[in-house]
């Protein structure tokens, strides 16, 4: 969904008039892949910005073994002062988010903070994943998302021309200086790339395989036999991550309200709620 920002790098605020455009003018689907290790579709959609004409590619793709929906939005922007958002559909009603941060998990009503002049405006970061009427988004980078009824809107971007904007409607006094920041406008080509996991369940886990897939590089060797190698395996509580390996130390981290033991390895690792803990190899 788009619309217009005349907010600033602070604040996000609508203009008086804003138009919500969410529905295309064409679209149409692909098929691009449909082997039994990948398969992928994507979906063709034509908008109407500002009275340009704006395509976007959002490619859908769906690997051997992975639970689940790779999603990837491409699109050139010509305008100016919007946001652009993507709105995923819940599974059930939601009166509350769980987001991960920084090796925390953090739960937030519908309640929105604000004051000392400023509208509340009911976005937070997420920086893994984002859980919310039994289903998770899978995230890539930090990114902003909202919970709008019956759907998560997740922001693709957001076009602002002042560091700090003056006449922001929805702030009383400045928040810096209002200094021009036309790269700000992000024109030109983007992507925007999340999962969609139906089950929330294990979002911990499945973050972890969509953020690092499988590397591959060419080689060589002689023989029929295939050998493996693997390192220390964690296992216990999906709540307990690997955030961090080297060759002498590894972190783990509990992103849970509740104490959790795992082993990693040979080691048998106690956490206490929210821990983060250096494990020696």
């Amino acid at each position: 969904m788009r619309g217009g920002d005349v907010g600033d790098s602070y604040n996000y605020a609508p203009p008086s008039d804003d138009v919500l455009v969410d529905v295309p003018i064409d679209e149409r689907l692909e098929t691009v892949e449909g082997g039994p290790l990948r398969q992928a579709r994507v979906l063709h959609r034509t908008y109407v910005w500002d009275g340009t004409q704006v395509e976007t590619q959002t490619r859908f793709e769906l690997r051997a073994h992975e639970p689940f929906v790779r999603i990837r939005i491409d699109f050139d922007n010509p305008c100016d002062n919007q946001r652009v958002r993507v709105h995923v559909p819940l599974r059930e009603s939601a009166d509350r988010s769980f987001a991960e941060g920084q090796f925390a998990v953090v739960e937030r009503g519908l309640e929105v903070e604000g004051g000392h002049g400023e509208v509340p405006v009911p976005t937070y970061p997420a920086s893994g994943f984002v859980l919310a009427g039994g289903i998770a988004l899978l995230l890539d980078h930090v990114t902003e998302y909202e919970l709008v009824g019956d759907e998560l809107a997740l922001t693709v971007l957001r076009s602002t021309g002042l560091i700090s904007r003056a006449d922001n409607p929805w702030r009383e006094e400045n928040a810096g200086p209002e200094v021009p920041i036309p790269d700000a406008q992000m024109r030109g080509p983007w992507s925007f790339s999340f999962a969609y996991l139906q089950d929330a369940a294990g979002a911990h886990e499945h973050v972890e395989a969509y953020r690092h897939p499988f590397l591959t590089a060419p080689g060589a060797a002689s023989g029929d036999e295939l050998r493996e190698h693997a390192g220390p395996v964690l296992d216990g509580h999906s709540s307990v991550v690997l955030s961090a390996l080297d060759r002498k130390r590894a972190r783990i981290v509990n992103e849970s309200a509740e104490q959790q033991v795992v082993t990693f390895g040979a080691q048998r690792v106690e956490l206490r709620p929210w821990e983060i803990r250096t494990v020696p190899l």
